[in-house]
């Protein structure tokens, strides 16, 4: 049974005791539901913020990996760029020798 259907059949509990006003320990047990309620309320508020506080270090992460992946798209083109270069310069070196017939 999920955290949500409890509270929500404890929430009805609570609206049915309120209902009946000659059921004795009426208010007990009232105070026991609302006890149970805040209990699953603050554990699902402290996962929450778990959750929360987990998904901002993610971004965190996400943001520095786009960083770095930029870093590394521009280093390859630099790579790339010096690549052509040198294919150019071995290109002409190669149709010089051939012309001088080396």
């Amino acid at each position: 049974m999920k955290r949500v259907d409890i509270v929500n059949k404890l929430d009805g509990l609570r609206k049915d005791f309120s209902e009946y006003t000659s059921i004795e320990c009426r208010k007990e047990d009232e105070e026991l539901i609302e006890c149970a309620i805040e209990e699953l309320n603050t554990e699902d508020a402290k996962k929450i913020y778990t959750l929360q506080f987990l998904l901002g270090e993610r971004d965190k992460e996400i943001e520095l990996l786009k960083k770095e992946n930029q870093e590394l798209k521009k280093e390859l083109e630099i790579q790339r760029w010096a690549f052509k270069g040198l294919k150019s310069a071995y290109d002409s070196i190669s149709k010089t020798e051939e012309v001088n017939g080396d």
